[in-house]
């Protein structure tokens, strides 16, 4: 199977150049990716079919962010030596010109985008060929704005450009109306990770642990193990602030999550015969928030500051060699860390233990969902495009995530970027978090604010309305399939 790796490390091992995220090469560059425009034989974009549209627009329709993150995805009107523009210009006009068409990206509130997609659908037209939607409006999928992707011929979701986790556990009765893959870099970037500083572990005389992922040893006792007694009062106040040293930082918001389901737990399982049903492994559930809770609030070595006000206090501590790892998520580095002196790894986040199949990285909900209204004009073209998109990103953009990450085309780190490989590769979804079923979804964040291990409590109190919630959402899929 092809590997991320095999595009972006090798060429960086024969050029010899293993820097930190914080050098450069020495060589000058004009700032614009060297991937050329060619379609090479065996790449992804080549397997996808090829159609002449005839200078048609494709109309994208995406939520915005205040952040102005989600139209990165396909807004680069030219090349202008910034990373991930330069990338995402050369994937749309490879595209636009194999299908002569023009790429066109249209940008709402999430609310007002919801809106427009009920009241397309049920006018029978819609201007838009995609969506890009956010996980509070995956109701229009149940409940019936959206067109099941399956249908679409040359959609293959067998492929590595799609993510078949998400499909796994979203897919509900062989009904898929939301997918998730390389057609949106927004959902690589948005993958949990953990950087470790590797001036204090050269200091503290640390063994890197790019070798424990490796071999599948990379888990919460490790972690715990680094952190212990790592907290220093260094202003000698007898306060826990941001002046001190810390074994772990993390923004609470994500950080409550990201630890949590790195064990691979979930509340929700997805059958083709009973959809989606609250079945949950409690031993590891129980372990995963027991380690998460001691790094957390027993070690008395995390700083978490979750406030807009201190939005950047967990990074700015990490940055001035004040911590020894730090739970971010990838499009964070790049806009926290950026000007950061020290040189820094990047690693997925840790197994619960060794049994752990696969490391299990958690995604931000913000990512949008690629998904196709029920009344759109041509599906099949839709569908056709779409996939060109996915894979060409797979073959073209994705590659280059670790310089996207660190926003620097010269820097490599050739160990962080096999890291990267594995955290996107494994990313992780519990339909219950994503659906928002009541009171699980949010579980971990809220026991940790209360600093509290009481979960049978917790799940006695929101188990049934849970369920009833989940009964509702399938009996609208069954209605979906049964018409």
């Amino acid at each position: 199977m092809k590997k991320i790796i095999s595009l972006c490390l090798v060429v960086v091992i024969l050029l010899g150049t293993v820097c930190m995220t914080s050098c450069t090469n020495d060589e000058e560059t004009d700032g614009t990716v060297a991937n050329s425009d060619t379609v090479e034989d065996g790449s992804a974009f080549s397997t996808v079919r090829r159609e002449d549209y005839g200078e048609y627009e494709f109309k994208i329709l995406y939520f915005s962010m205040g952040d102005g993150l989600n139209q990165q995805d396909f807004d680069a009107e030219t090349i202008n030596g910034e990373v991930l523009n330069d990338l995402v210009y050369k994937k749309n006009s490879m595209v636009e010109t194999e299908y002569n068409i023009k790429l066109k990206l249209d940008l709402l509130p999430k609310a007002e985008q919801a809106n427009l997609i009920r009241n397309v659908a049920a006018s029978g037209d819609t201007p838009h060929d995609v969506y890009g939607i956010g996980y509070q409006y995956l109701s229009l999928a149940y409940d019936g704005y959206l067109l099941d992707l399956n249908t679409l011929e040359d959609l293959n979701f067998d492929e590595e450009w799609w993510d078949s986790n998400w499909n796994k556990s979203m897919g509900v009765n062989d009904q898929l109306y939301c997918a998730a893959g390389d057609f949106s870099i927004q959902t690589q970037l948005s993958v949990s990770v953990v950087c470790f500083n590797k001036k204090l572990f050269e200091i503290y005389g640390l063994e890197e642990p790019y070798d424990l992922v490796r071999s599948g040893k990379w888990t919460y006792e490790k972690l715990l193990e680094y952190t212990s007694d790592f907290y220093v009062d260094l202003n000698e106040d007898g306060e826990m602030d941001v002046d001190d040293q810390y074994g772990l930082t993390g923004w609470r918001a994500e950080s409550a999550y990201s630890m949590f389901y790195s064990s691979g737990f979930s509340f929700g399982t997805n059958s083709r015969e009973n959809g989606l049903q609250l079945k949950y492994n409690a031993d590891t559930m129980n372990t995963a928030f027991e380690n998460v809770y001691n790094l957390w609030n027993e070690q008395k070595n995390y700083m978490n500051y979750g406030s807009s006000s201190t939005h950047s206090y967990s990074w700015d501590v990490f940055k001035d060699d004040r911590a020894l790892f730090c739970d971010t998520v990838l499009s964070k580095i790049g806009l926290f860390l950026k000007d950061m002196e020290s040189p820094y790894g990047i690693l997925p986040l840790p197994k619960v233990s060794e049994d752990q199949k696969n490391y299990a990285s958690y995604t931000g909900r913000i990512i949008p969902l690629t998904c196709v209204s029920k009344a759109v004009s041509e599906p099949q073209r839709a569908g056709n495009i779409i996939e060109a998109l996915c894979a060409v990103s797979y073959d073209r953009v994705t590659p280059d995530t670790f310089a996207i990450v660190t926003k620097t085309q010269n820097a490599h780190d050739a160990d962080s970027g096999e890291m990267i490989d594995i955290a996107i590769r494994n990313k992780f979804f519990d339909p219950v978090h994503w659906y928002e079923i009541v009171g699980l979804h949010e579980m971990p964040e809220v026991l940790l604010k209360e600093d509290s291990t009481n979960i049978s409590s917790y799940l006695r109190t929101y188990f049934d309305p849970a369920k009833k919630q989940l009964n509702s959402i399938n009996e609208k899929y069954g209605d979906l399939k049964n018409n």
